[in-house]
């Protein structure tokens, strides 16, 4: 009888624990599966986010099948998984779609495999139309006499990839007599860096009206993903209180307008332009890329091919394109090291015929240490190219260099337009004079002998101590690049509080500028002007650099910029109280830092 009781409870209990597996099963098998889409209707050239997200219970869930689409390029731009307190897995799959083209097309449904059974999202439309030509009118002026005055601000893109280049645009119009010209004060571009080209003016008719316009333009490249927001430009304009310009003006009341004062100084602001800059996509890149965007060329070539051993020459990588061309970094030359040795290159910006295209020319110098026929192997630059909305990796063609046996000793010097070799060894010669009456002295006996003897004794020890300080530097160049760069960093630092006394804008900000530059390449043995940001931020990190250090070098960086070449700090006090907060701040900046060394 009680065993028969003990089987009875025994599979009550196996009867519950499967009812219980058995819901836990069936419960976690049920996901739910939702869709996001930014736009359904989009300009070429932009891009449409599209998001799938997966909600419920579940380990491990693979990525959604794309379905084909020839209209489109697809980029995946990660996933998020995030559980709550119950335990629901939520996970969030985010997607960049590029259309390749004009019209009306649909995206069919994507799918989702999990347990054996699929989960499909909803098919979509989205309209893809030719770029618009409107622009908003954010600020304008009207005055009875029909005098007016407004500016526009707009971009030729509102949605681009990181690094991109886009073309910021403020124009701004009138038909009023401008007693002085108009005062700009450009946006802070947070998010961006920024170069701003020399500001154009002309005439345009609009409405059958005849207006001045001023045109500024910036070339500007996101540096960070996400809505950005280009806020108000200001202008601030002075107006003479006369009829508006026609084509006939009368001159006496123009002159008595000029000079009895009469005039009207009112502030216009453009309109805030709205970027949505999308992250460029994993899959595909290289590992030598650096960030560039655009479309470029590269090539190398050395000033020489024949040469003799540690007979420096000069290896020349240029690269040249429409994308940030200040940010690309430092080429990778892969010389052996028992063949070559390889200084640190010179870099240097210029412009072409082009205004959108930019060069930059690497040199670096380069010592042959063998003989033989030595290779210089190919160098490869990759970017991430527009139009095929892929990365393109660009490869030179190897170099070959006839290197000669012996040891170089003679360097060219240039004397009144000529060229002539110099030797550094000791060379003797007989001088042969026949004079009437010379009578020839004891040259040791001379004081001029023994004053040569010893600038020759220096000279060696010169030559000797100097040979000494190379031969360092080469066995360890690392520390030599740490050490000048601290002693730069100390004097750009020391100029910078000289310039701060005579309130001196533009010298203190280049000072501080450079002086935090050379500190970062001293604690990160790396040039930072040839760097993104986000590059400079990462190596800091890799040297134990807190966030709130790095959050104080990007601020200061973002607002330096702005105040550097501002030209609304006009007040005496408000300048130097500037100046002084970003003194401290680079100061703290710096403290922080040398506790990491």
């Amino acid at each position: 009888m009680f065993r028969l009781k003990i089987k009875k409870i025994f599979f009550k209990l196996l009867f519950t624990v499967m009812l219980v597996y058995a819901g836990s099963n069936a419960y976690a098998q049920i996901i739910s599966v939702e869709q996001s889409v930014s736009s359904d209707r989009v300009e070429i050239r932009e891009f449409v986010n599209f998001q799938v997200v997966v909600s419920g219970r579940f380990s491990e869930l693979e990525n959604p099948t794309i379905p084909l689409m020839s209209d489109f390029v697809v980029f995946f731009a990660g996933r998020e998984h995030t559980t709550t307190p119950a335990g629901v897995d939520t996970i969030t799959f985010s997607y960049t779609l590029a259309p390749r083209t004009h019209g009306n097309f649909q995206v069919n449904e994507f799918t989702i495999n999990y347990q054996g059974q699929a989960y499909q999202t909803q098919a979509f439309d989205i309209e893809v139309v030719r770029p618009g030509e409107a622009d908003r009118v954010a600020s304008s002026l009207q005055r009875s006499d029909g005098g007016r005055a407004f500016v526009r601000a707009r971009v030729d893109s509102t949605a681009v990839f990181v690094n991109q280049r886009i073309t910021y645009n403020v124009r701004f119009y009138t038909n009023m007599e401008l007693a002085t010209n108009p005062m700009f004060t450009p946006p802070m571009f947070v998010g961006f860096w920024n170069n701003a080209s020399t500001p154009t003016t002309g005439y345009t008719l609009i409405d059958g009206i005849n207006y001045l316009y001023i045109d500024v333009r910036a070339r500007l490249y996101p540096v960070r993903t996400g809505e950005l927001n280009i806020e108000s430009a200001e202008l601030s304009i002075s107006a003479l209180d006369i009829a508006p310009s026609t084509g006939n003006i009368d001159a006496t009341a123009f002159f008595q307008a000029l000079m009895g004062g009469a005039r009207e100084n009112h502030i216009l602001y453009s309109n805030t332009v709205r970027v949505t800059v999308f992250p460029l996509p994993e899959h595909g890149r290289p590992e030598n890329f650096s960030g560039a965007v655009g479309r470029f060329s590269a090539r190398s070539f050395v000033d020489r091919r024949r040469v003799v051993v540690n007979e420096p020459f000069t290896l020349t990588v240029a690269i040249a394109g429409d994308g940030n061309i200040h940010g690309i970094s430092d080429p990778v030359v892969n010389l052996n090291e028992n063949e070559f040795l390889i200084f640190e290159p010179t870099r240097n910006v210029s412009s072409t015929a082009n205004p959108n295209i930019f060069t930059k020319v690497f040199r670096y110098r380069v010592v042959p240490r063998t003989y033989g026929r030595l290779s210089i192997p190919s160098i490869e630059f990759s970017y991430f190219d527009l139009d095929r909305l892929d990365y393109i990796t660009l490869t030179t063609a190897p170099i070959e260099i006839e290197v000669g046996r012996g040891t170089h000793v003679a360097r060219v010097l240039e004397f009144e337009g000529t060229q002539r070799e110099v030797g550094i060894g000791i060379r003797s010669a007989k001088i042969i004079r026949s004079i009437s009456g010379f009578q020839p002295r004891n040259i040791l006996d001379s004081a001029w002998f023994s004053v040569i003897v010893i600038i020759n004794l220096l000279f060696v020890m010169y030559a000797l101590g100097y040979r000494l300080y190379v031969y360092q530097i080469e066995l360890d160049p690392r520390t030599y690049r740490r050490r000048r760069a601290y002693r730069s960093y100390k004097k750009y630092l020391k100029l910078a509080g000289k310039y701060l006394q005579k309130e001196d804008v533009s010298s203190f900000y280049f000072a501080i500028n450079e002086a935090c530059f050379e500190f970062i390449k001293f604690v990160t043995d790396k040039d930072a002007k040839a760097l993104l940001r986000d590059k400079i931020y990462a190596l800091l990190k890799q040297h134990s650099v807190s966030e709130e250090t790095i959050q104080k070098l990007d601020y200061f960086f973002v607002n330096s910029d702005y105040s550097r070449y501002s030209s609304a700090l006009s007040d005496s006090h408000a300048l130097k109280q500037t100046m002084e907060d970003f003194n401290i701040i680079t100061n703290v900046i710096i403290k922080d830092m040398e506790k990491i060394i």
